[in-house]
């Protein structure tokens, strides 16, 4: 079994640590309070500029000599905005970590956030936002997020194109200064690493990095019924979600294994119902979305438009029925499918990075391999179906893109 070491710094950011056998690589995830939810009510879309921004120099280093460094180093990197935190990701050669940490933190601590790499920035940004009309199955979702998740929790990661055009460098620069704190961050670093080396080294790095972000308030989305965009289209984008249990709740593992059962393969629910049987449609899914306040359950479904009402209602009746419960095989294909997945990603330093950071900032604390497969392990199927038959299904919030408005049945709000 690997051993996980959290340590809380001085400053207030938690570090984890796991040493992988058998790697030569290392990753690691920072995560701090400066997500999409957190930027002012006229400014969406700063913390996708920051993530940006973040790339072009930091500590001193301008974004050439910045940018080099970490790729003599081997550096593989990535940077993100989530609902409430801004994220930096990399993979590198264990044996650099070391060097190549100063350079990757300062890119929270003391990015250059330069006057002259703005313009670029938000140029891109624009790019990103005129993309969206060439993605509707992209903007389907999102807009369901919008009118599904607690405000301002649903807000799009790319923002408004006013806001972002009205953004200044001074208005990302204060962004950064207010919400790019240690305090209630983490940093997860698993793969080929000394716990006790890399612990002194970060806390070297960090001594000078202080405070703590306000709290972002949240409030339920008030859903008007039905949103349906009528656009020149061959085809139809059709987003169904409805309210679910928290992250938290004693019933999240029932929760996974029943949406498994709907959309873990080409074997579950959707799938053979959709598209196997009917042939309605050449893309179906759904996945559960949770954190520590809430829970959601998101489905797709891209069609044509004489097959698009049908497949609504086939999709919406499909999250009705399986609160009638699960048959047994179905049940142990999602088992399967779930401890796979649980499997593979602790063969990736990436993965467990990732998941360390995402259960400290979700659950408070960090879990291993073994304790994720025990709790998937422990659930039967008269749990599943006992939950399942505990729950209503809910009102189901609609989201289409098409040709024309849909007939929405009414257990959508239609």
């Amino acid at each position: 079994m690997q051993t996980i070491e959290t340590h809380v710094l001085d400053n207030g950011l938690t570090v984890a640590l796991e040493p992988m056998s058998g790697v030569e690589s290392v990753s690691l995830t920072l995560m701090v309070p400066a997500g999409m939810a957190s930027e002012p009510e006229d400014r969406q879309g700063l913390s996708g500029l920051l993530t940006e921004m973040v790339c072009r120099g930091a500590g001193g280093l301008s974004s050439r000599a910045h940018v080099d460094l970490l790729d003599r180093l081997g550096v593989v990197r990535t940077t993100g905005s989530t609902l409430r935190h801004f994220r930096l990701g990399a993979t590198l050669v264990g044996d650099r970590l070391s060097e190549a940490l100063g350079p990757l933190l300062d890119m929270a601590m003391s990015p250059a956030l330069s006057e002259a790499d703005f313009e670029p920035s938000r140029q891109l940004a624009l790019q990103t936002l005129d993309g969206l009309q060439d993605d509707p199955q992209h903007r389907v979702m999102l807009d369901l997020r919008r009118v599904l998740f607690p405000t301002p929790l649903g807000r799009s990661p790319h923002g408004r194109r006013a806001d972002v055009e009205a953004s200044s460098v001074e208005d990302v620069r204060g962004f950064w200064e207010r919400r790019c704190r240690p305090g209630g961050g983490v940093l997860a670093i698993a793969g080929k690493l000394d716990p006790e080396r890399v612990l002194e080294r970060v806390s070297g790095l960090v001594s000078g990095w202080t405070g703590r972000a306000e709290p972002v308030s949240i409030s339920p989305t008030a859903y008007g019924g039905p949103v349906q965009s009528v656009e020149k289209t061959s085809q139809v984008h059709i987003g169904v979600g409805l309210e679910a249990i928290p992250e938290l709740d004693e019933g999240v593992w029932c929760q996974r294994l029943a949406v498994a059962a709907l959309s873990g393969g080409m074997s579950a629910r959707l799938f053979t119902e959709v598209r196997e049987k009917r042939g309605l449609c050449y893309s179906v899914h759904a996945s559960y979305a949770g954190a520590r306040e809430f829970g959601a359950i998101m489905a797709y479904a891209g069609t044509t438009p004489e097959r698009a009402e049908q497949t609504l209602d086939v999709l919406s009746g499909e999250l009705v029925r399986i609160h009638e419960g699960l048959e047994a095989d179905e049940f142990a294909r999602a088992k399967t499918g779930m401890k796979a997945r649980v499997v593979m990603s602790g063969e990736s330093t990436s993965a467990r990075a990732s998941a360390l950071a995402s259960d400290l900032m979700v659950l408070g604390r960090t879990r291993s391999l073994e304790e994720v497969g025990a709790k998937i392990d422990g659930v039967t199927l008269e749990q599943v179906n006992a939950f399942l038959a505990s729950r209503e299904a809910g009102v189901q919030r609609v989201v289409t893109i098409g040709p024309e408005p849909l007939a929405v049945p009414e257990r959508c709000g239609g």
